[in-house]
């Protein structure tokens, strides 16, 4: 709430993937949710960091996002598979993290879905991956209302 309120602009806070396990006495969703509540903030949500994190903890990252209040979702990341996690495994792919996010539209209003990829990339991947993402976001969705970058 400081942080809010001494800057005067948006905070978001963004999930991420960590090789340690924290068990409370609630869920990371929840916590999510309180820390958003109290202190003015919205998510940025990280979808790769999500799929990373559910195959190093062995939990479902649609029943995660189903947990979460998506009224506090205003931003989603999806990180290209050519990039590779800490360890050296594969990323999620595109489609498999786009799948997650589309699940997640029927009922939140992102206000920007950015794409992380590697510099210097072919600029047709690019081109390839933005039209598969607005081709998803506007399957079943108002693609007004998500702003794809």
């Amino acid at each position: 709430s400081e942080v809010v309120e001494t800057c005067g602009c948006p905070l978001l806070i963004e999930n991420g993937s960590s090789p340690l396990r924290i068990q409370g006495t609630f869920s990371e969703t929840e916590f999510l949710g309180r820390l958003c509540a109290r202190s003015e903030t919205k998510l940025l949500i990280d979808v790769s960091a999500l799929c990373s994190d559910s195959r190093t903890h062995r939990f479902d990252p649609a029943s995660w996002l189903d947990d979460v209040d998506a009224r506090q979702i205003v931003q989603f990341r999806i990180t290209s598979a050519s990039e590779l996690d800490n360890d050296g495994t594969p990323r999620p792919t595109i489609s498999e993290q786009l799948s997650l996010v589309c699940r997640v539209l029927t009922r939140a209003e992102p206000r920007a879905i950015v794409l992380a990829m590697p510099p210097f990339g072919p600029l047709g991947d690019v081109d390839r991956l933005l039209a598969q993402i607005k081709a998803a976001v506007a399957g079943g969705n108002d693609a007004d209302r998500v702003a794809v970058s």
